[in-house]
Formats: structure tokens, sequence, C-alpha cells
């Protein structure tokens, strides 16, 4: 399933993948094809929220409107629907008259009728448009387990080709840093082997991010993850910037006592995050200034 991705100066908007994940996962719930907007608002938001870069006011309109012109979603009353002068539904006369919308028939009963299928379609788009360390979350917020999924694609067969990396990344990166997590220090070995230590790129994979060290940061697993959320950022200085919305049990042990520190700079200066892979992160994926 191929979407057409909105594009400006790079800036990320996951908005249709996040929509038709969505739309798979009330599928496969046996959830009727066609869903009021009322109804995708109030799930799309979060996810947007969650996964999407810092916006305090999202919004779902553009996907559940932009969708019909990829080829696999209908709005069957769209020529009744009041558009804005760039094209776009008015989300306000959507909400007012329960405009409903979903897959076309054709993906749909394809998709209910192929469920192993509909998983891997689902795996197919994390991996394309988010890290591995969102594919969790993702799963859990849309309401499909992953283990479970991921089980039923293995057993009946069904294999998802992931985008071709360089295996190279993780070892220039982490050899760059020491093999130590270049936030916490973090570094730790069983028989020799490196245990939770990742290389995290700064500037996704899945958006174009080059696997050059100077895209990359040694992070333990947990700051790679919270990295990967937009819990914290880097900015071209190496001053680390924690975000005001993260709070939680340990929040101030793995985060707070860092904010406003250095990040700890690789060991040859040619190697020092980039700063246009720092600002596309700064701006596409932080969820907002502390």
């Amino acid at each position: 399933m191929s979407i057409k991705r909105w594009s400006r100066q790079g800036t990320r908007a996951p908005h249709k993948p996040l929509l038709v994940l969505l739309a798979i996962a009330k599928c496969l719930k046996g959830i009727d094809r066609l869903v009021a907007f009322e109804d995708v608002k109030r799930e799309l938001i979060p996810l947007l929220q969650e996964f999407g870069p810092f916006d305090p006011n999202p919004r779902p309109e553009y996907p559940f409107w932009r969708l019909r012109n990829d080829g696999i979603w209908e709005v069957p009353d769209h020529a009744l629907v009041k558009t804005t002068c760039k094209g776009d539904a008015s989300a306000k006369y959507m909400l007012e008259n329960r405009i409903c919308g979903g897959f076309t028939k054709g993906v749909f009963e394809t998709l209910k009728a192929n469920p192993e299928f509909a998983f891997a379609l689902a795996q197919e788009m994390v991996n394309a448009h988010f890290p591995e360390t969102l594919h969790e979350g993702i799963f859990e917020l849309i309401g499909m387990d992953k283990a479970a999924d991921l089980a039923q694609i293995q057993h009946n067969r069904i294999w998802v080709q992931k985008s071709l990396r360089d295996p190279r990344f993780r070892e220039r990166v982490l050899a760059a840093y020491g093999y130590r997590c270049a936030v916490c220090s973090y570094s730790v070995r069983v028989r020799d082997n490196l245990v939770g230590l990742e290389a995290a790129h700064i500037r996704w994979h899945q958006q174009n991010g080059p696997a050059i060290v100077k895209n990359g940061i040694a992070m333990c697993a947990n700051h790679h993850k919270l990295f990967d959320r937009g819990a914290f950022t880097v900015e071209p200085d190496r001053t680390i910037i924690v975000s005001e919305f993260t709070s939680g049990k340990g929040q101030p042990e793995w985060l707070e006592r860092y904010n406003g520190a250095s990040l700890q700079a690789p060991s040859e200066k040619s190697n020092l995050p980039a700063k246009e892979y720092l600002m596309w992160h700064r701006s596409d994926v932080f969820k907002g200034p502390h």
C-alpha cells in the first residue's frame, strides 16, 4: 500500500500513515468500514500528539480528507462537504454532519479476508515511517498486540521486507563515542558483548537520515527511546533540552538531571553531530521547550 507523503522542506508529516494504521486495526477488530470523522478525530489526535511533530493543534481532518487522493480511502458524501480555499475539508462541517470515511470496499474486503496480510501491511507501514523504538508504542495505542501479530505473520510465512540499512553504522557511532551513552555514560558488557547500547539516528532513517556518524549519537536503550519520542533534544552546542511535557516516576533521574547538561562529545571533532540533523530533530520530533 503506497501513500503520498506531504512534504515541505523536510518537515515530518505522519498523519496519513497513522490514520491507515488506525483503520487497519479497526478492520481487524471487525468494526464497520466507514467510521464517523468524530470517532476518527477522537482516536487519531492522541496518535498525532504522541508520534507526530510537536503541534498544539493537530489536524486529523487533513489525512481523513486527503487520503482519498491515494485511491485507498473514500468519503462517500465528499461532494457535500464544505471545503477551505485550499481545498481541505471543514472539520466543523464534518463533525456537525457526522461525515464518515474509510477504506474503499476493495481494500477493506481484502484486509478483512486476509488478516495475516493486514498484520504484515501494518508492520511494513511502521517500518517505513517510524524508527523501531516507537513501534511498540504505536501498536499499543492503536490496539494491535505486536508480539502476537508478528508471531502470526511468521507462522504463515509472510515476511516484511525492511528498508536496507548500513550494518556498519552502529559500530562506527559506538566507537566514535567510546562505547558509552553520550547522555549518561552507561556502558555495560557481558562477556565483552555490549548490552543495551545503541546508535540513535538524529534524523531518522525513515526520513532520509544518512547512516553517517555525524547523524548518530551513542545512547543507552532508555535514552534512545526517549530521544525518538521527543522527550529531549540536543542543541547545536550539544546542550541537552528536556521537554516540559515529560513527567512520571523516574523522570528526574533519567531526564531532569540532564536538562542543560552537555552531551558528551565524540573522540574526534569531525564526528560531532551535524547542526542540520539536530535542528531537524528539534523541529520534527521534540515535544516542546522546557
